[in-house]
């Protein structure tokens, strides 16, 4: 008995994001971010694409941008929720 990994195809310079971090609200990829000034953040949902899936990460074909602070939940969250960054947030 054996184990390996083939790797198919290889992704260089895109955007990824934890597969938990990727929701699907009604029938749609959805992420949530932190936006808005440091001591005014509030929870924002974006529609968006998800690409290839692999090793706890969704590649973002579109809606995400370089920069966004997504926030990685298990559950559903609501729009305008205000947030704090925690100091371990990288």
């Amino acid at each position: 008995f054996a184990r390996g990994v083939i790797t198919t195809r290889f992704v260089r310079n895109t955007l990824a994001v934890p597969t938990d971090a990727v929701h699907q609200v009604s029938g749609h990829s959805t992420i949530y971010l932190a936006v808005g000034n440091k001591n005014n953040l509030h929870i924002e949902s974006r529609p968006v694409q998800v690409g290839l899936e692999a090793n706890g990460k969704s590649q973002i074909l579109s809606g995400n941008a370089v920069g966004d602070q997504v926030i990685e939940s298990q559950t559903e969250l609501t729009d305008g929720t205000k947030v704090q960054l925690s100091k371990f947030a990288l």
